[in-house]
């Protein structure tokens, strides 16, 4: 005798699987998004210490154009109201490149970026305050003393393409942090894009089997039970029933057998009834018979 199990409770098991892969795939999107959303912030922040290096090379371009400007201004004017003017426009043309030159590196430095950059970021930094000092110093003595600030130039220019290697090896790392960032995110994508395909076709397997096996435990009984119905309505009360299922199709099997011995037992007693009948028929016939034959004796 097989167990009970209901349709209802099959239906409830169908669906609550349904939901243990729905929960799934959406675990599993929550997590790749999760993840991504990690990446995109790494991949965001490098992108924003790249702008600010690049504002801050820019600007130590920009501060040794000062230092240049100052130095030939410096030899190829005099005194005066027009030299003075010159002079305050490359002065103020430095100190705003200056700054603008540390505020981007002091921005970086308040990122949270990763370590390697963080080193060469706290290494760079000492380079270029000594780099601004020496060019405001440059450009200050270029008026004051031309001569003295063309014979400190070689050591102005050594400390620039000591900068400037510094600066380049920094936005080589950054670079290679960007791709490397971009690569991951596009491996993770991949792999969190392939889990979710494959935990949905599992899904759909899974369901389809569970809906196929579904579909055939109940058109089955049902099927054999509009059968029986058929031949019972044929007037066949010979069919031997066996009740296999104790759920919902199975009752309604037996309760088929059931009527079928019942129709069974009626037309057994119908007949019984009938054949009692047809004796009794005939005795009476038989006794008809015998009383006529005496009164015609008589007579």
């Amino acid at each position: 005798m097989r167990t009970a199990f209901s349709i209802k409770n099959r239906l409830i098991v169908i669906g609550f699987v349904s939901l243990v892969f729905l929960g799934i795939v959406s675990a599993t999107g929550y997590w790749g998004t999760h993840r991504l959303a990690g990446l995109m912030e790494e991949i965001a922040l490098t992108s924003a210490a790249q702008r600010n290096e690049m504002k801050a090379d820019m600007m130590r371009i920009a501060l040794h154009g000062d230092v240049l400007a100052a130095l030939q201004a410096g030899a190829d004017l005099g005194a005066g109201e027009k030299m003075a003017g010159i002079r305050k426009e490359i002065l103020k043309d430095t100190e705003e490149h200056a700054s603008a030159l540390n505020e981007n590196i002091v921005l970086n430095a308040g990122l949270p970026l990763n370590q390697d950059i963080k080193d060469i970021l706290e290494r760079t930094r000492p380079a270029i305050t000594a780099y601004i000092e020496l060019a405001r110093s440059m450009v200050h003595q270029a008026f004051d003393d031309n001569a003295a600030a063309n014979a400190r130039f070689s050591e102005y220019i050594n400390t620039f393409r000591i900068l400037a290697g510094t600066m380049t090896a920094l936005a080589e790392l950054m670079d290679e942090t960007m791709k490397e960032a971009q690569d991951t995110g596009d491996a993770e994508a991949k792999v969190i894009r392939n889990t979710i395909l494959t935990i949905m076709a599992i899904a759909f397997l899974v369901l389809t089997a569970v809906f196929l096996l579904l579909i055939r435990s109940i058109t089955r009984p049902l099927d054999k039970a509009v059968a029986l119905a058929n031949t019972v309505a044929a007037g066949d009360l010979t069919s031997k029933i066996e009740v296999v299922a104790k759920d919902e199709t199975g009752r309604l099997i037996q309760a088929l057998k059931e009527m079928n011995e019942s129709l069974s037992r009626i037309v057994g007693a119908v007949r019984a009834s009938a054949d009692s009948i047809i004796t009794a028929s005939r005795e009476i016939a038989t006794g008809n018979s015998d009383i006529s034959q005496r009164t015609e004796e008589q007579a």
